[in-house]
């Protein structure tokens, strides 16, 4: 990658650790958080060794057959990552895992309708993600009609 964005002495990320269904680690894909609010909006894939050896080794304690996410903390002057949160389910970044080149869903699908899990899954560094918010306005009246078919469904 061109390098670190983050100005601090500490860098989150949020990683993507791609298991499959016999619990074989496929992927690590740490991507680097630029902008966050509630989500993340721009991050950066990374690579970055710690944090894949520290996610495989949470992965040998976990022993999960699916994908997790962890968020974690990188001190720059060590490059020690700490992890902060653990969650046993798909990243909201998955569409930037899917854009680096690891389509986690449609791996797991294929798992499940009996393919063998892949070789370890290659991804490219730096990709960037730009997430964005689009307003929309509609008169009050569709809006009302809309919400009570919604309720009713």
């Amino acid at each position: 990658a061109s390098g670190q964005v983050g100005r601090g002495a500490v860098h989150e990320f949020t990683v993507s650790v791609v298991v499959g269904r016999t619990g074989r680690t496929l992927a690590v894909v740490p991507k680097e958080i630029v902008s966050k609010r509630g989500i993340t909006y721009v991050a950066i894939t990374r690579r970055h060794q710690a944090i894949d050896a520290y996610c495989r080794g949470l992965q040998r304690v976990f022993s999960a057959d699916g994908p997790f996410n962890v968020q974690l903390r990188v001190d720059a002057r060590t490059a020690s990552p700490r992890a902060f949160e653990i969650n046993p389910r798909f990243s909201t970044t998955v569409s930037l895992t899917c854009a680096a080149g690891v389509d986690e869903p449609a791996e797991l699908i294929a798992q499940a309708l009996g393919r063998p899990p892949a070789a370890d899954l290659p991804w490219r560094d730096g990709v960037v993600l730009l997430r964005h918010m689009t307003d929309a306005f509609l008169d009050e009246t569709a809006f009302v009609g809309r919400a009570e078919a919604l309720a009713r469904a």
